[in-house]
Protein backbone atom coordinates (compact mmCIF):
# COMPACT_ATOMS: atom_id res chain seq x y z
CA UNK A 1 0.00 0.00 0.00
CA UNK A 2 2.72 2.61 1.13
CA UNK A 3 4.76 2.10 -2.14
CA UNK A 4 1.75 2.28 -4.26
CA UNK A 5 1.21 5.95 -1.92
CA UNK A 6 4.56 7.07 -2.71
CA UNK A 7 4.36 6.28 -6.43
CA UNK A 8 1.13 8.30 -7.29
CA UNK A 9 2.33 11.44 -4.74
CA UNK A 10 5.54 10.93 -6.84
CA UNK A 11 3.58 11.17 -10.26
CA UNK A 12 1.73 14.27 -8.42
CA UNK A 13 5.12 16.22 -7.64
CA UNK A 14 6.23 15.63 -11.36
CA UNK A 15 3.13 16.97 -13.22
CA UNK A 16 2.85 19.78 -10.21
CA UNK A 17 6.93 20.78 -11.18
CA UNK A 18 6.46 20.27 -14.83
CA UNK A 19 3.21 22.77 -14.45
CA UNK A 20 5.40 24.87 -12.74
CA UNK A 21 8.31 24.91 -15.24
CA UNK A 22 5.49 25.82 -18.05
CA UNK A 23 4.27 28.35 -16.11
CA UNK A 24 7.77 30.05 -15.80
CA UNK A 25 8.39 29.62 -19.62
CA UNK A 26 5.37 31.74 -20.43
CA UNK A 27 6.36 34.33 -18.33
CA UNK A 28 9.95 34.34 -19.03
CA UNK A 29 8.85 34.17 -22.75
CA UNK A 30 5.81 36.86 -22.75
CA UNK A 31 7.29 38.95 -20.26
CA UNK A 32 9.08 41.35 -21.92
CA UNK A 33 7.29 42.12 -25.09
CA UNK A 34 5.37 45.05 -24.11
CA UNK A 35 8.55 46.63 -22.87
CA UNK A 36 10.74 45.43 -25.50
CA UNK A 37 7.89 46.74 -28.11
CA UNK A 38 8.26 50.13 -25.59
CA UNK A 39 11.82 50.66 -26.39
CA UNK A 40 11.66 49.67 -30.00
CA UNK A 41 9.51 52.63 -30.35
CA UNK A 42 11.32 54.66 -28.55
CA UNK A 43 14.60 53.98 -30.24
CA UNK A 44 12.25 54.79 -33.43
CA UNK A 45 11.38 58.49 -32.29
CA UNK A 46 14.55 59.16 -30.96
CA UNK A 47 16.46 58.57 -34.23
CA UNK A 48 13.88 60.07 -35.99
CA UNK A 49 13.80 63.49 -34.19
CA UNK A 50 17.73 63.26 -34.23
CA UNK A 51 17.69 63.14 -38.05
CA UNK A 52 15.10 65.64 -38.08
CA UNK A 53 17.80 68.06 -36.09
CA UNK A 54 20.48 67.35 -38.11
CA UNK A 55 18.87 68.31 -41.44
CA UNK A 56 17.61 71.66 -39.58
CA UNK A 57 21.46 72.18 -38.60
CA UNK A 58 22.95 71.24 -42.43
CA UNK A 59 19.93 73.55 -43.40
CA UNK A 60 20.90 76.09 -41.72
CA UNK A 61 24.84 75.82 -42.05
CA UNK A 62 23.72 75.41 -46.01
CA UNK A 63 21.83 79.16 -45.64
CA UNK A 64 24.70 80.76 -43.94
CA UNK A 65 27.47 79.32 -46.64
CA UNK A 66 24.91 80.75 -49.24
CA UNK A 67 24.96 84.18 -47.95
CA UNK A 68 28.58 84.58 -47.21
CA UNK A 69 28.63 83.17 -50.90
Amino acid sequence: MSTERKKERKKERKKERKKERKDETKTHRYKFTPEGKNVIFHLLKVSFFTCMVLRMELNSSANCLNFHI
